[in-house]
């Protein structure tokens, strides 16, 4: 691991964070506009570069350096357009990147972040499904006043891909109905949560999948640092396990982490965040630990 700041995820250096060489690309996206609580998703990609420096590059599940594809970090993206305008451009942006030569990875912000990135990957992967890891449905048609707020994301994200959730456990009336009599989202409550979660999961993906991670799906025992927490969440062995599951069956075409509010003296929430792009990271490489991969890049100490 590195100990100085980083400028790239795990403070890699090169070639190991080289744009060519990169099999993944991580993207800063700080954008905070329809926060409804407590406010700071804006410093939650910093906060997750910051602690990932402390990141050990030799994941101890998997027995290998998934470094070694290669982690390529990109400039933070412009957040200074209203909610709409600013879907729009990160779709734009995430199309222009080609994101078929390398997994995008983007930090949040809140949960807004992840309309561009789906809408962009479903132009280009027919058939793509989202797996979304949250405390809360994000269903609503609109929330004040807006139809692209973080309340909306799954809303906005199931016209154009289905959507499997796993902890939910925070929804209004309209979204219970809505969940009632829409086909295209497959909803697992965190009170239902059983040993067979990653196979159901799983099973009710298609074959190409976008997966974003809410971090507050996790149980604030575990993530605090957020800006709405929930009791009764998932624990942080509990998500790899789906994760896991996932990655070993079906492909993983691009994900985000997101909704990390960073708290004042603790880095327990942000660690956690760039432990769980690490893990997704090598989860895909290894097909959830199947495979051994034939990395282009030097190991690293």
């Amino acid at each position: 691991m590195s100990s100085s700041r980083p400028s790239s995820f795990l403070g890699l250096d090169r070639p190991h964070s080289d744009a060519p060489h990169a099999g993944y690309w991580v993207v800063p996206v700080p954008y905070e506009r329809t926060t409804s609580y407590q406010q700071g998703t804006r410093d939650g990609p910093d906060a997750i570069l910051r602690a990932s420096a402390q990141v050990e590059f030799h994941d101890e599940e998997l027995g290998v350096q998934p470094a070694r594809a290669g982690i390529h970090t990109c400039p933070p993206v412009a957040c200074d357009e209203e909610p709409e305008a600013f879907c729009r451009n990160l779709e734009a942006q995430y199309a222009a990147w080609g994101a078929d030569r390398h997994v995008l990875c983007a930090l949040g912000g809140e949960h807004t972040v992840t309309v561009g990135p789906v809408r962009a990957l479903a132009a280009r992967h027919s058939g793509l499904g989202v797996l979304q890891i949250d405390a809360h449905a994000d269903l609503r048609s609109n929330y004040e006043g807006s139809t692209h707020s973080h309340a909306c994301v799954a809303r906005r994200v199931v016209d154009v891909a289905p959507v499997v959730q796993v902890g939910i456990r925070a929804l209004s009336a309209p979204e219970a109905r809505f969940l009632r009599d829409c086909d295209r989202v497959r909803t697992f409550l965190a009170h239902e949560a059983s040993d067979d979660l990653p196979a159901r999961a799983t099973a009710a993906l298609p074959e190409l999948v976008y997966v974003t991670l809410d971090i507050d799906g996790l149980d604030p025992a575990e993530a605090p640092g957020t800006g709405t927490p929930e009791p009764g969440g998932l624990r942080y062995r509990e998500v790899l396990a789906v994760l896991r599951e996932v990655a070993r069956h079906k492909r993983i075409v691009g994900f985000d982490v997101v909704e990390v509010r960073p708290l004042a003296g603790s880095t327990v929430t942000e660690f956690l965040a760039a432990r769980l792009v690490y893990k997704m990271i090598g989860y895909i490489e290894t097909r959830g630990g199947t495979v051994t991969p034939d990395w282009p890049l030097p190991p690293l100490e």
